[in-house]
């Protein structure tokens, strides 16, 4: 992690770093650990939670509510995610492997949900970018920007090394593809360039829809698009997580805020 003398959050960021070292590279493990120690933090989740809508962003993280029960899409894009996990682990030590690295997480296989996910898994097979290295799976990181904000944080989903350039994916699931949003970028690059990182650098949304039957689709189950910043844009995009994370500040102080957004998208609208 990088360190910035004489900043604010450096006590903070410090005890960060620490339960990122202690979970492995486990970024579950990471992620509950953080929740629990309450540490200040923000992340690109936070503020994209308190844009989308206040409320959400309340029962979330303020009052800690757990949808219950998980949606089906949540337990089936954490599988996914899973999945392509597993076998760039085995890519990383140089192992082949199948469909045996499909994470079902108790989906029953041969049900909607089970075909949704394994034809997910062979349409990554099909999609995967050629890599010199595996150079991170699902990390977790953590870095220090403005003194006003406290440490930022994150999960990069794959990071690759093809030739010279630095590749960062983040895997999306849905019924459709997922729109990107440029301060997710932003806040992945700004963590690469706190910590020294020169190399040229590419990140892509990789969107994985839903699809029962492989053979019967009528438009594509995969798209990748890759996102471009300037250096002004990427400015704009942290001034963006500073401007949020100051009406989070707000929101905090203020009690519960009222509901902005279109409720019947949110999988919080039963505990709102």
């Amino acid at each position: 992690m990088s360190t910035i003398t004489n900043h604010p959050y450096q006590n903070e960021a410090s005890q960060i770093q620490a339960l990122i070292d202690r979970s492995g590279g486990d970024s579950d493990l990471f992620v509950h650990a953080l929740h629990q120690s309450k540490l200040a933090h923000i992340s690109f989740s936070q503020i994209y939670a308190f844009e989308t809508c206040p409320r959400q962003y309340y029962l979330r993280y303020v009052l800690g509510r757990e949808i219950d029960p998980v949606p089906e899409y949540f337990i089936k894009g954490k599988a996914l995610h899973q999945s392509i996990a597993n076998a760039y682990r085995l890519l990383k030590i140089g192992k082949t492997f199948g469909e045996e690295v499909i994470y079902y997480n108790g989906i029953n296989r041969s049900s909607q949900a089970g075909n949704h996910l394994r034809n997910g898994y062979l349409t990554f097979r099909q999609n995967m970018l050629p890599a010199n290295e595996v150079f991170g799976i699902e990390k977790p990181f953590v870095f220090l920007l403005d003194e006003a904000i406290p440490p930022v944080v994150g999960v990069i989903d794959l990071i690759l090394r093809c030739g010279d350039t630095l590749v960062m994916i983040d895997h999306k699931t849905g019924r459709d593809f997922y729109q990107p949003d440029a301060l997710q970028m932003a806040v992945y690059l700004g963590y690469l360039r706190a910590e020294g990182f020169e190399d040229r650098c590419e990140f892509y949304y990789d969107s994985y829809r839903w699809v029962e039957n492989l053979t019967r689709i009528r438009k594509p189950a995969f798209e990748r698009k890759q996102m471009f910043l300037s250096d002004r844009e990427i400015q704009t995009q942290l001034c963006r997580l500073a401007a949020g994370y100051e009406g989070i500040v707000q929101l905090r102080r203020g009690g519960l805020p009222g509901k902005t957004g279109e409720c019947f998208r949110c999988a919080y609208r039963r505990l709102c």
